[in-house]
């Protein structure tokens, strides 16, 4: 995602990979990973109406696996990660 707070419109596909691999113990697969842009900088100079906690949305959310990247390379290792992992996943990086 170009930034996090456009994921709200993506949010009952999010809600329903993450229940329906939770309810399930991961007997489905739901491999889905989501990368964008988020989170809460000083430096992220994104306006009022792109600047809400996108990740206090999908906390929530059970199932759904939560990050956030601190480097860039963090977010290369996270990244692999998540895209080996059978579970829906969100990266949020600063």
């Amino acid at each position: 995602l170009m930034n996090t707070n456009f994921g709200i419109y993506g949010m009952a596909e999010l809600s329903s990979a993450g229940n329906t691999y939770a309810t399930t113990g991961g007997q489905f697969d739901m491999p889905m990973t989501i990368v964008g842009a988020g989170g809460t900088a000083p430096n992220q100079a994104l306006g009022a109406e792109h600047s809400q906690p996108f990740h206090a949305y999908v906390m929530g959310i059970p199932g759904l696996k939560i990050c956030s990247a601190s480097t860039p390379d963090a977010a290369y290792g996270i990244t692999k990660s998540m895209i080996r992992d059978n579970g829906p996943c969100f990266l949020f990086c600063p």
